[in-house]
């Protein structure tokens, strides 16, 4: 009997960057197939709108879908050519939406911004977030290198001779009209700031104040939240007691899935540096290099193909697989990960650990 389900990826011709697609299709012997999840992971740079939307619009035609909207949204790293596509594609929906209130109140009321939920995201009858956006951290890393390396401190001051000129400085990668409601992990959503044209060019009200749409989806990102996590129905089987450093190779990542919806997930196995089946995780942040890994700040061995030193965003990245519950890896991807993590993940993915069967 063949299996009614498979999963779809559409890479998106972005202009620089990556961004893509994934959709859990079932599709019975005798029935019609039909998107029971979807996956955005990245979408290049600004430009990558365009592309993103004539790829959304196609699958919503080849699956006679009304509109397409996403389980998950996965930034893996904080360069702009993963990011901002994501941005510009949630921003170019809520603009519409604020052009259509203009129509009704002059000025708009920061209230009904307040309210505005993405056509793209999953909500409940009673609008509660269904959607997950995923990244591999949210504060920390400065954008300037401070003199001896990046550092994750909220506030750092700026250089200059003239203690007086010193003034405060804003550290994060993320862009400033991407906010959290809350540092309580299980309630933290995602407020969205409006640009005009996706310009990052944040648009005020009457007051002064920037329009945010607040409480869009929900806001995951610390490692321990995503590593394990399958993007496509949004649930980690590992917990405090059932750690992710524990599984040492497929077979006891399978044994954590979920698989009561299908027998397929696109699985993280990676962010900031920590890999599923890290006996001593260093993902922390907020260091001069990756704590402690060697690798980071010298070149590659001769034998590594990709010469280039670790930019600290790319050492970030978040990496998944697509496995099914027969073992069986289907697809890989891992942002801008370096060479020293996908080896960690190679490894992984190649081990085998032996069993005794006691009579």
């Amino acid at each position: 009997m063949t299996d009614p389900w498979r999963v779809e990826s559409y890479h998106v011709a972005v202009s620089i960057g990556d961004a893509a697609i994934h959709l859990l299709v079932n599709e019975p012997a005798a029935g019609k197939a039909t998107v029971e999840r979807a996956c955005l992971i990245d979408g290049g740079e600004t430009d990558g709108l365009q592309p993103l939307s004539l790829t959304i619009r196609w699958i919503e035609r080849h699956h006679s879908l009304e509109n397409l909207q996403f389980d998950s949204v996965v930034v893996t790293h904080w360069d702009s050519d993963h990011y901002k596509g994501v941005v510009a594609l949630i921003n170019d929906d809520l603009e519409k939406q604020f052009e259509d209130l203009k129509k009704k109140y002059d000025p708009v009321p920061a209230d009904k911004v307040a309210e505005l939920k993405c056509k793209y995201f999953k909500y409940d009858k009673s609008s509660k977030c269904l959607t997950t956006f995923y990244a591999p951290y949210w504060d920390g890393f400065a954008r300037k290198d401070f003199g001896g390396g990046w550092t994750s401190a909220v506030v750092l001051e700026s250089e200059g001779d003239d203690p007086k000129e010193k003034k405060p400085v804003k550290a994060q990668d993320r862009p400033d009209n991407l906010t959290e409601n809350t540092d309580d992990p299980k309630n933290r959503l995602l407020n969205f700031g409006l640009m005009k044209n996706s310009t990052g060019k944040l648009m005020y009200d009457s007051s002064g104040k920037p329009y945010f749409a607040n409480g869009i989806c929900k806001l995951r990102y610390t490692p321990i939240e995503l590593i394990g996590v399958n993007f496509f129905n949004n649930i980690n089987g590992f917990n405090e007691t059932s750690k992710y450093q524990d599984a040492k190779d497929r077979a006891a990542l399978v044994g954590q899935v979920d698989w009561k919806e299908a027998p397929v997930g696109v699985v993280c196995l990676a962010s900031l540096n920590g890999c599923i089946g890290d006996s001593d995780p260093t993902f922390q942040i907020g260091k001069k290099k990756a704590l402690g890994d060697p690798s980071f700040d010298k070149p590659p061995p001769p034998d590594v193909v990709n010469d280039k030193k670790c930019s600290k965003n790319n050492w970030a990245s978040i990496c998944a697989i697509v496995i099914w519950q027969n073992q069986n890896v289907s697809h890989y991807f891992a942002g801008d990960a370096p060479w020293f993590i996908e080896n960690r993940l190679a490894k992984w993915l190649n081990t085998t650990v032996p069993k005794m069967k006691l009579r």
